[in-house]
């Protein structure tokens, strides 16, 4: 009787101690990009979606929708920057990766504000998703900020002339941030 009481201890024992002992699985290493390769794919994400927005030119219920889904679509590619921004490397070349970090940048945000600037006086209705991007843009600067340090301050210069049209957009966090 005994026996049977040992038995099955050790054999409930032995059970749970190979579960226990088993090799776990190997997490997959994510790889940090650089904040160049960021934004140099946040560009040619948005430069096809820009130039797709650029072809609206009436208010028609299939254009709004068409261009909801667009912003909507640019939102997503920001988003998806400021994830990858977020585990970013910087370069060595500091001054030279800060000023085309800031070019790419500035020119991913004025196109995307010169799109929605023309967008928003055809279809009016698009006005409340100009806060989403303003806040996706505002998040991917600090965040790229952290890593290319000096970046808020380049970007401010060559953004300045786009500033009245951020302004008439509403793009009051990214302003703010840039001091615009």
């Amino acid at each position: 009787m005994l026996f049977a009481r040992v038995a099955s201890f050790l054999f409930a024992a032995f059970t749970f101690g190979l579960l226990a002992s088993a090799n776990p699985v190997a997490e997959v290493e994510k790889r940090a990009v650089s904040a160049d390769t960021v934004v140099t794919n946040l560009q040619s994400t948005v430069s096809g979606l820009v130039t797709q927005l650029q072809g609206i030119s009436t208010n028609t219920p299939a254009n709004s929708a068409q261009a909801t889904s667009l912003i909507n679509e640019i939102v997503s590619a920001i988003n998806e920057a400021n994830t990858q921004a977020k585990t970013a490397t910087s370069e060595k070349k500091r001054d030279a990766t800060e000023a085309a970090i800031a070019a790419v940048l500035a020119s991913v945000v004025s196109d995307v504000a010169i799109v929605l600037n023309k967008l928003v006086v055809i279809i009016p209705a698009l006005g409340p998703l100009v806060v989403s991007v303003d806040v996706a843009l505002n998040t991917l600067v600090l965040s790229l900020d952290v890593v290319v340090a000096g970046l808020i301050g380049t970007l401010n210069t060559l953004l300045f002339g786009v500033a009245g049209i951020l302004n008439g957009l509403g793009f009051s966090l990214l302003l703010l941030t840039l001091g615009l």
